[in-house]
């Protein structure tokens, strides 16, 4: 995890941060956070979304990230 801070000074509260987390590949479900998980998959309401043409831009940076591997 990579946090940028801002140039002025403050203070940055971080509450229930879990950072090794396992994922089970055998559910369907890659986002952004994740897009190696079943990137193949063609049946995630995401693939779904972009096959209808109705891509609103959100999942359009996670398909893009998957044909670039």
């Amino acid at each position: 995890m990579r946090m940028i801070a801002p140039d002025e000074a403050g203070a940055l509260y971080i509450d229930h941060l879990i950072t090794a987390t396992k994922t089970d590949h055998r559910y369907q479900s890659p986002d952004l956070q994740v897009p190696f998980v079943n990137k193949n998959t063609e049946n995630h309401w995401l693939m779904l979304l972009e096959m209808s043409g109705k891509n609103t831009g959100y999942c359009s940076g996670i398909l893009d990230r998957n044909s670039k591997e």
